[in-house]
């Protein structure tokens, strides 16, 4: 009997067509919610399921797929005892860090995180590091202030409690690293010998850069012009008050450190301090309470009004007025938009001559912290072990603390060949883990398939038998919609092609005309994209057209956190076209336009820049992927969400590049940790990292792309298979019924 007998069978024992139909629309609504212990179960209580030679592929998955779920929720049951086990522990021991350390680790892999939270040990916990935080603040003791604020953070990220301690803190580290990186060397040091970490002191100095190089050049006519750049362009602007209230918070920053008296000596005199302090307080309320926005002209009187005040006071240089004042209006907007000093034109300058070359790793500033969106497949960056949502805290020594965007793409690019070292905070580590990654030239292959050909080529057949192909986008760049259409083509030529998977994980995105183009295969007509302003007026879009679309197979679309931009852009439109189907989980939320204003204009030598988001991307049906600060939805929800944890994640991305390492053909074993869990193909049960011999290493066969799937390494591309193998018997089925 074939597969398409076997479902027929299981539907022949309704009395009716619409009771049949129903059958089969239970058995692909089961694969689409994620049900596939229910799925297995109805296809096994079919009496004639053994002689269905055909279905077999798909009953064989589905009990694969249970026995990696049995060991997956072991170790997330294991995972999460062990984790609670070390809170109590380091509570009683009084280490609070290490305690936090742990309860995050129980939180992100916990069933009900909710009930988490609710546990009395973790609520005794947050109520003493909030009053240990606060105290260290009153203390003037930023770094410790940060870490405790930074990891309560963590453990209530889903409704920011604690975003604004965060920043708050994280802005008095700031002025101290740029403007008195001694001061914050001293807290580092008594901080690292309280804990006993100074090993990872040692890997953290300040920035060598002084505060004069890296503000020279800056004047006040740049403070005013970004404020009317931004009043005139910025999509999310809400007027001048909001604006100057940020531009003062800097101040109050400088103000209230007291350290940074060293660096600047006015600061010391606690007269001249208050009198600012008062005055900008005092403008700060009126500001709030104005019941009309302020016009340009008045906006910018009272920028002179700040500007006349400081120099009755404290004398701050103007630079460092300007360039504080700036940053912070441009804090009051969204992540994306922000200058190019002076100093930032110069590097521009040189590394469109191509005299840099990089790591590949995408980053972003989140709550303060230089953060890793996702590496780039194929590059140092992912090679060396960097994962999405790292915390890049140091630059070859230097604490990045200060650091805008552009100063971190200075410092981390460079030279081929030279090397770099990161620092990387990351989720479940108490310790600041050290990589060096040597820099090379960013060649990106954007296009992968499943397996490598014996040249070197990818084979594009993940299930040739079922006709399903695997084609793996890294990133959106002008060649990736030709090597796709040349992936699909290989399908067709060697097979028939039923359905494909469109794997976006970890893809940060790129150019947007290649994601349209890539829309435009799967669509002859219809809405692709808008942009659309703060009025939600659409501003342009974009259409499919009949040309080169590629025959109409089932579509499935894989997405994870790592998925930005122009992937958020094909997995949305697909979706909302009923195009394809997307499982994963939700992805970064990252669907803004900006546009670059060069001062002066229209010259070929600018002296700085801004950039300023100034449209979002809105979806066919209307909705807008980009995240803000208090968003609730963002980014591209899945039509099935399958949770991975952050363990199983390390996991896959290492056993993938594994594999996809080109290597002689005689080279049939590799040595691997004993931690692994891939040391289950040499015979081997895998320890726990605290194991006395987790360092050992043992030789297994090379292992292979199904390795991934048969460890239980890839639910959603298991869950992916499965729902695309169900749909195709269904399909038949259906089809079989029509025709007798």
């Amino acid at each position: 009997m074939t597969a398409v007998g076997c479902v027929l069978a299981f539907s022949a024992g309704f009395a009716s067509p619409s009771s049949a139909d129903e059958a089969l629309a239970s058995l692909e609504t089961m694969a689409s919610e994620g049900r596939f212990d229910d799925l297995l179960n109805a296809i096994q209580a079919d009496p004639n399921r053994h002689e269905a030679e055909d279905a077999a592929s798909l009953v064989a998955s589905l009990e694969r797929y249970r026995e990696n779920e049995q060991v997956r929720e072991q170790r997330r049951t294991d995972a999460y005892e062990d984790a609670f086990e070390t809170v109590s522990k380091e509570i009683e021991a009084g280490d609070l860090e290490e305690a936090l350390v742990a309860a995050i680790e129980a939180h992100s892999i916990a069933d009900a995180p909710l009930l988490v939270l609710r546990d009395p040990a973790v609520m005794d916990l947050v109520k003493k590091t909030e009053i240990a935080a606060k105290q260290a603040e009153l203390d003037e003791d930023w770094v410790e202030a940060s870490v405790l604020f930074g990891r309560l953070h963590l453990l209530y990220e889903e409704d920011a409690r604690y975003r604004d301690d965060v920043k708050r803190v994280s802005s008095h580290l700031r002025v101290l690293a740029l403007y008195a990186p001694e001061e914050l060397r001293a807290l580092q040091e008594a901080r690292a010998k309280r804990v006993g970490r100074e090993d990872e002191l040692n890997r953290a100095r300040p920035d060598d850069e002084t505060w004069e190089t890296r503000l020279s050049g800056i004047n006040d006519e740049m403070l005013r012009e970004s404020l009317r750049t931004v009043a005139q362009f910025h999509i999310d602007h809400e007027g001048y008050n909001k604006l100057l209230v940020g531009a003062i918070e800097p101040l109050l920053t400088l103000l209230d450190t007291p350290s940074l008296a060293g660096t600047f000596e006015s600061l010391g005199d606690e007269a001249k301090r208050n009198a600012f302090r008062g005055d900008l307080l005092r403008m700060k309320a009126e500001l709030i309470d104005a019941d009309r926005e302020l016009t340009e002209f008045r906006a910018l009187s009272r920028l002179d009004e700040i500007l006349a005040q400081n120099q009755r006071t404290v004398k701050l240089p103007e630079a460092v007025m300007v360039y504080e004042m700036t940053e912070g209006a441009l804090g009051t907007l969204d992540d994306f938009s922000s200058m190019y000093w002076p100093e930032d034109i110069d590097f521009l300058s040189r590394s469109t001559q191509g005299s840099f070359t990089g790591i590949g790793v995408q980053i972003a500033k989140r709550n303060e912290q230089l953060t890793v969106v996702s590496p780039l497949n194929g590059t140092p960056a992912q090679r060396a072990g960097l994962k999405a949502d790292d915390v890049i805290a140091t630059v070859n020594g230097k604490d990045t603390s200060s650091w805008s965007l552009n100063k971190a793409v200075r410092e981390i690019t460079g030279p081929r060949g030279t090397e770099v070292e990161l620092g990387i905070r990351r989720i479940g580590e108490p310790e600041l883990l050290p990589y060096t990654i040597k820099r090379d030239r960013i060649e990106i292959q954007s296009v992968k398939g499943w397996a490598h050909t014996e040249d070197g080529g990818w084979d594009y057949w993940i299930d040739q038998p079922s006709g399903i192909g695997y084609i793996r986008l890294t990133q959106f760049i002008p060649q990736s919609v030709n090597k796709i259409d040349q992936a699909v083509a290989d399908l067709q030529r060697t097979g028939h092609l039923n359905s494909l998977i469109l794997d976006l994980r970890h893809n940060p995105g790129g150019l947007l005309t290649s994601a349209i183009d890539i829309v435009n295969r799967f669509l002859d007509d219809g809405p692709i994209l808008y942009t659309v302003d703060g009025d939600q007026e659409v501003q342009s879009y974009w259409d499919a057209k009949r040309r080169d679309t590629y025959p109409d197979f089932e579509v499935v679309i894989l997405i994870n956190r790592g998925s930005a931009s122009a992937s958020e852009i094909v997995s949305g439109a697909l979706q909302d076209r009923d195009r394809a189907f997307v499982i994963g989980d939700r992805s970064y939320g990252k669907g803004s336009v900006q546009d670059v204003h060069w001062f002066p204009p229209r010259t070929r030598e600018p002296k700085y820049g801004l950039k300023v988001t100034t449209q979002y991307y809105q979806l066919p049906k209307g909705r807008i992927i980009h995240r803000k600060p208090d968003s609730e939805t963002w980014g591209i929800d899945p039509d099935l969400t399958v949770d991975v944890t952050n363990q199983t994640v390390a996991w896959n991305l290492e056993l993938r590049q594994e594999i996809d390492v080109i290597r002689d053909a005689d080279a049939d074993s590799i040595e691997v940790k004993m931690t692994k869990p891939w040391v289950e193909l040499g015979g081997f049960t895998p320890v726990d990292i605290d194991a006395d011999n987790a360092d050992e290493t043992v030789e297994v066969p090379r292992p292979q792309p199904h390795d991934l799937l048969d460890l239980g390494l890839d639910p959603q591309l298991e869950a992916a298979l499965l729902v695309l193998k169900t749909r195709q018997i269904v399909e038949d089925t259906a089809v079989a019924q029509a025709t007798e």
